[in-house]
């Protein structure tokens, strides 16, 4: 496993052995899952729900899923932005759960209209290869198989695993059992009123299922029957001005034809390389 980042992504590789069974549409059965531990020692469960993959030496707060039916990413229910807990005591409780917020209550228009409650689901994670100078860039994916080496690729952006300030290492923490849930909590980070904490490091844990049934498991020493207890986090280099570069968005030359009487021409990928971030 191999982890990078910058200034808007945490980046992921990993070598899986079968990776293809992982691809969408496939209804093999096949799991990636990896917990991750952000916070460090004394925070998060030390089981994944994995039958047969031994306890972690490193309690966990996230759970990554990579499969071919749905890709998520996963909190423990005491450290989710769902419902603004952020304290992730330690467990040994398998439970992970979806990060839900109500984006758009549900009303009654005058006319008697009935519009119902609209709910996004910021676990789900979409396929799609984030390498700009593919010609399948996508610049909503979270990750992909990378044909010529066969890795699965993930980056997921700093918001998600709840990392507030990249440039410093900053990542939510906060016991208070007061903050109202949803989006409403997390404007308190605005205002300077949520807990954060500088993160000691991340640590990952990988396991491969088949049909909840453990396969492999790692990092761990050859021929032994637990994880490896003493692994380095990763850590990143903080920064004071961040790193840009311009570069045309997905949907400039289908704008460009629009108002300029050439619809349907469009601008070759290899001049499509980036996005300021």
């Amino acid at each position: 496993m191999y982890a990078d980042s910058d200034e808007a992504f945490l980046y992921l590789a990993f070598d899986v052995k079968g990776a293809d069974n992982l691809l969408p549409e496939k209804n093999t059965g096949m799991t990636l899952n990896v917990g991750i531990s952000t916070l460090g020692k004394g925070h998060g469960t030390v089981k994944l729900p994995v039958d047969g993959l031994p306890l972690l030496p490193r309690g966990v707060e996230l759970l990554l899923q990579i499969n071919g039916q749905q890709s998520l990413l996963l909190n423990t229910p005491d450290y989710s932005r769902a419902d603004s807990h952020f304290w992730a005591a330690p467990s040994s409780d398998p439970t992970f759960e979806h990060v839900k917020y109500v984006t758009n209550r549900e009303q009654v228009a005058l006319d008697g209209t009935y519009f119902p409650t609209i709910v996004t689901d910021q676990s789900i994670l979409k396929y799609g290869v984030f390498d700009r100078s593919s010609p399948q860039f996508n610049s909503l994916g979270n990750w992909y198989i990378d044909k010529p080496t066969g890795r699965l690729l993930v980056r997921l952006p700093w918001g998600l695993i709840n990392v507030t300030d990249p440039s410093s290492n900053q990542v939510i923490y906060d016991t208070s059992r007061q903050l109202p849930p949803g989006p409403a909590g997390m404007r308190n980070l605005a205002l300077g009123e949520l807990g954060t904490m500088k993160t000691p490091g991340f640590l990952f844990y990988a396991a491969t299922s088949l049909s909840g049934k453990l396969s492999d498991y790692g990092p761990r020493q050859a021929g032994s029957t637990t994880f490896a207890g003493k692994v380095s986090p990763y850590t990143w280099r903080g920064w004071e001005t961040a790193t840009t570069r311009e570069a045309f968005k997905q949907s400039y030359p289908y704008l460009k034809g629009v108002y300029t009487g050439t619809a349907g021409t469009q601008v070759p990928p290899a001049q499509m390389t980036g996005q300021a971030h």
